[in-house]
Parts: C-alpha cells; sequence; structure tokens
C-alpha cells in the first residue's frame, strides 16, 4: 500500500478536468460500460465529500474541546493559586489566634492578681475602718476635742489622740498640785471621756528598747529601724542622741 496522504482537492480537480481526446474516443468505442465506471466514480467523490465533510466537523469540534479544555485549565490553575492563597492565609490566621489566645491568657492571670490585690486593700481598709470606728463609738466627743489642720497627719492611728490626752493628764496632775481644783475636774472628766489609744506609749517602749539593745547607740540597725517608722535621727549632717530621738518624736 502506498504512504502517500490522498489529497481530496486534488481527486476533485482530477475528476473535474476534462478528459483527453483519446479518453472520449475510449468511452464512444466501450459504449456502456464507460457510462458505469462514470457512475460509480460519482458515488466514490459523493461518499469522499461526506467524508471530508466529517472531517471538517470533526476537526472543529476537536478544536472546540482543546479551547474549553484549555479554559478549564486555567480555571483549575487559578483554583489552585487561589487555594494556596487561602491555606497561606488561614495559617496567618491561626497563628493569630494563638497569639490572641496567649495574650488573654496573660490578662487573665494578670486581671486575677489585680482583684486579689483590690481584695487584700479592703481587707486593710476596712480592718482600719472598723477600728477607727470602735474608737469613736467609744468616745463620741473625740473629733470634737482634736479638730486641727490636716497637713500634719498622723504616723499611725491614733498618734495626735494620744499626744493630746497624754498633754491633758500632765496638766491636770499640775493643777492638783497648784491647787486649782476647777481646772484639774474638768480635765480630769475629759481623760474619763476620752480613752486613750496607747500606741504613743507602746511606740516610745518600743524605741527605748531599740536603744537599749544597741547599747545606746544609733547603730546600722537602729538607723533602718528608724526608716521604717519615718522618724528623723538626723539634723542638717549632724546624728541625734538616742534621747534626743525619743524627746522629739514621743
Amino acid at each position: 500500500m502506498s504512504e502517500k496522504t490522498f489529497d481530496i482537492s486534488e481527486f476533485m480537480e482530477t475528476k473535474e478536468s476534462p478528459s483527453p481526446e483519446g479518453e472520449e474516443d475510449f468511452f464512444e468505442q466501450e459504449g456502456g460500460t464507460g457510462e458505469d465506471e462514470i457512475a460509480e466514480v460519482d458515488i466514490q467523490k459523493a461518499v469522499v465529500e461526506e467524508l471530508a465533510a466529517e472531517k471538517i466537523e470533526l476537526h472543529e469540534k476537536v478544536s472546540a474541546k482543546e479551547e474549553e479544555l484549555q479554559a478549564l485549565s486555567e480555571k483549575i490553575k487559578s483554583a489552585e493559586l487561589a487555594l494556596e492563597e487561602a491555606k497561606k492565609e488561614a495559617e496567618e490566621k491561626k497563628q493569630e489566634l494563638e497569639d490572641a489566645k496567649k495574650i488573654a491568657c496573660e490578662l487573665k492571670e494578670n486581671l486575677a492578681q489585680a482583684k486579689e490585690a483590690i481584695r487584700k486593700l479592703d481587707e486593710k481598709l476596712s480592718e482600719k475602718f472598723f477600728a477607727r470606728l470602735e474608737v469613736l463609738e467609744r468616745n463620741p466627743n473625740m473629733l470634737a476635742l482634736l479638730d486641727r489642720e490636716p497637713e500634719l497627719e498622723d504616723r499611725y492611728l491614733g498618734e495626735t489622740r494620744d499626744h493630746v490626752l497624754e498633754v491633758i493628764k500632765e496638766a491636770r496632775d499640775a493643777a492638783e498640785k497648784e491647787g486649782r481644783q476647777r481646772r484639774a475636774q474638768i480635765l480630769e472628766s475629759v481623760l474619763v471621756a476620752n480613752e486613750p489609744a496607747g500606741e504613743l506609749k507602746k511606740r516610745r517602749e518600743m524605741i527605748e528598747n531599740l536603744f537599749k539593745e544597741n547599747a545606746n547607740l544609733l547603730t546600722g540597725s537602729a538607723m533602718k529601724k528608724l526608716d521604717e517608722l519615718n522618724i528623723k535621727y538626723k539634723e542638717g549632717e549632724s546624728y541625734l542622741m538616742p534621747g534626743e530621738i525619743i524627746l522629739r518624736n514621743f
């Protein structure tokens, strides 16, 4: 079988071109046999034309399918890129979520610590409030007795009260010695109505014992304790004597 490709257009041109004179004479000589061959050729031509049309149609369909496949390939590629972007964004969101959870845990711990600190402060304030209230209940006239400017704050609860009552007691003793009975009676009634807290006496004794333990010297440990109590032990560059420190502060 010949490997040469069958060319339909060439076949059609050959078929439609005028026959040589020899061929006409041959068909004339052969009579009916030539007409049969022409009819057969026409049939074959029709078949070839039909096949050619089908081939063209198939080519068109193949081209259409190839275009459709190309479009689908582009859509798939676009979808894959979108998927990769979505995965990347999801990973970023996941990391953001983990960071937010970590911050939330830290804030929760800080909040719990703050609440605990507030609770402890509330307890201390309540203790001081009720202690003060108890003193006021025992001595309802103490505020009138101790009215003064607020700039000089107490170092501890009841400091002003104890000092005032101590001074009144000394004045009562002096009035009794001098025979001032009315003054002594009034001061005595004040002392009876206003019970001292006793903190002044305790602190004075504590500082006296502190100096005794340090051989009545202003040692480093003694100065540290005085600093905690906010008690000054220097005047300028000079250190005060223990007795002078007690006298100035108690």
